[in-house]
């Protein structure tokens, strides 16, 4: 989408401070939060730009107000990796690592990692924490989420996690993800996928890509993939 008309970033902010003035006063959601609406262009081009909003004002506006409500809840502004489960953290499941053809960063989700039902709102917390890591440093810079199936069984897709992520894609960080990959999804995994394409819209399964070894160097160049991601080759004789 190309970027909206700058007017539209001043219509965002004063239809925001207009419609949502008694949750600003009476302290809804987080001051710091407030000043961010206020102040940074970057964050209402995302907002407009959004899949949610396709650059209208009125749904922006109501998405600016989802997202202060989502900070505030995860106190985002304070949170520290310190702060975070120390079971999540040795198992380090999220990771930033690479990029892909286009420069943009990569949020590994290994899934193996994971276990259905298991700390969940830990988790949430976990997640949130590596998405507004990113967005708070480089808010206009996309990402790309990479959920790395290998090793991983139905017991590890947790239908809830699943969900919170893509809410974080579609509205908690506006714009933040480019496109997903799906790496070496299993036949065993392609149910869920039935369930959790259910949740998306129409642009964000058509920006879903599912690969394996032999094809993940189509997004992304080798010596960015960690190494179980390479493709097995033959010695030479």
């Amino acid at each position: 989408m190309a970027l909206p008309d700058p007017a539209k970033i001043s219509q965002v902010r004063e239809r925001f401070v207009k419609k949502y003035n008694g949750n600003i006063l009476d302290d809804t959601y987080d001051e710091r939060d407030v000043t961010w609406v206020k102040t940074s262009d970057g964050l209402i081009r995302n907002v407009l730009r959004a899949f949610r909003t396709n650059g209208d004002v009125e749904k922006s506006v109501d998405l600016l107000n989802e997202v202060l409500l989502f900070r505030a809840k995860y106190k985002l502004n304070d949170l520290k990796e310190s702060d975070l489960n120390p079971e999540l953290r040795a198992l380090n499941g999220v990771v930033f690592h690479g990029k892909d053809k286009d420069g943009h960063p990569i949020l590994h989700f290994q899934v193996c990692k994971q276990k259905k039902g298991h700390l969940l709102e830990d988790a949430r917390q976990y997640i949130a924490f590596k998405f507004n890591e990113h967005y708070m440093a480089s808010p206009e810079q996309q990402i790309v989420a990479l959920f790395d199936m290998t090793d991983a069984g139905v017991s590890n897709m947790d239908l809830d996690v699943s969900k919170f992520i893509i809410s974080c894609v579609s509205t908690f960080f506006p714009r933040v993800s480019s496109y997903v990959l799906m790496f070496r999804m299993g036949v065993a995994l392609e149910a869920v996928w039935m369930i959790i394409k259910q949740w998306l819209d129409a642009d964000q399964v058509k920006s879903t890509h599912f690969c394996k070894r032999k094809d993940i160097q189509k997004y992304i160049e080798k010596d960015q993939l960690l190494p179980h991601m390479l493709k097995d080759e033959k010695p030479k004789k």
